[in-house]
């Protein structure tokens, strides 16, 4: 038996996801070898002998190429359907395909929706990232560095010198919105805290964008929060590699208002320790703290992902197993 995983080449923008390769990376464990890659975006055109692949994440931004090759053996977990292609996805020949495979390990609350709505049998998985392992990333057992990751990147521009990029600076030229996120920002963090923030970016723009550099990337920022102190994030991403990890994470939530963003996130942020923002500067949190929040302050994560993660390990390895 062959055995491939998933490829996430660049956009036209050249640009990259990170967390499209993490979750390659959390996909990576189960398999006894890899025989090749295949983008994730062209499955259909894979031609050769008879393959397993673990099908984990958002599937799929061109549904022309859907459903995937009769030579690859899926297992479909961590599944996302997006809303925006559910019904290009979901022809009689999508549904037939995916009720082979099934029952359907889906992501989030939408997909599982989308499942039942179509007679699939379907359960909720979670995501693979779940299921990475600490020891294989940390360096040492004390935690140290405060990180922002993409906080609120859906609520402000993309600006270099922005207040969510650098996090911390003087309020120069700014409008008066961006003021506003400013300062809630520092009603939500203490000066200590934002002062010894670290940055890091999930969307990526850079020359290299092979298929080595981006793994590479990856193993490195997943390093990161295995060993940090507190991470703060609005990726799921990067949110769900902590909680694996027992990296104190703090997800916010804001910004993310269209119905394709949303969907992403039915289920999951009931694990996080979230706090929501809302358009007009409002914000709420689903776990007790005081605020400012602080270097010092004590985060525990809810752990309410533990039992979903053991099941994702145990499907993996059957699935691998089973010849």
């Amino acid at each position: 038996m062959k055995y491939y995983l998933l490829d996430n080449p660049p956009g036209a923008d050249n640009k990259f996801n990170v967390g499209d390769d993490i979750q390659s990376l959390a996909a990576k464990r189960y398999l006894p070898k890899i025989d090749g890659w295949i983008n994730k975006g062209r499955l259909s055109e894979y031609k050769g002998d008879t393959a397993k692949i673990i099908s984990n994440g958002w599937f799929i931004h061109k549904p022309e190429y859907w459903p995937p090759s009769l030579d690859l053996l899926p297992l479909y977990i961590s599944f996302h359907v997006n809303e925006n292609v559910k019904n290009a996805m979901l022809n009689s020949i999508g549904v037939e395909h995916l009720r082979k495979y099934s029952p359907i390990g889906c992501r989030d609350f939408s997909t599982l929706n989308i499942m039942k709505e179509n007679g699939i049998p379907a359960w909720f998985s979670g995501c693979l990232t779940l299921t990475l392992e600490r020891e294989k990333y940390c360096t040492k057992n004390a935690r140290e560095g405060i990180y922002f990751v993409d906080v609120l990147y859906k609520m402000h521009s993309q600006k270099p010198d922005n207040l969510f990029g650098i996090v911390k600076h003087k309020i120069r030229k700014k409008d008066k919105s961006e003021v506003d996120r400013i300062r809630l920002i520092e009603s939500i963090f203490s000066s200590s805290l934002l002062d010894n923030v670290q940055k890091i970016t999930h969307s990526c723009a850079v020359g290299d964008n092979s298929r080595e550099f981006r793994l590479m990337y990856a193993d490195t920022v997943l390093r990161k929060y295995a060993n940090a102190q507190l991470v703060v994030t609005s990726r799921i991403h990067c949110a769900l590699p902590c909680l694996a990890f027992g990296t104190p994470v703090i997800f916010i939530d804001g910004g993310l208002n269209d119905k394709s963003e949303r969907c992403r996130l039915d289920g999951l942020t009931d694990w996080f320790n979230t706090i929501s923002i809302t358009d007009n500067g409002e914000f709420s949190n689903n776990f007790d703290i005081n605020f400012p929040i602080s270097p010092n302050t004590p985060i525990q994560n809810k752990e309410l992902h533990i039992e979903y993660a053991n099941k994702l390990i145990e499907k993996c390895e059957s699935f691998i197993n089973n010849r």
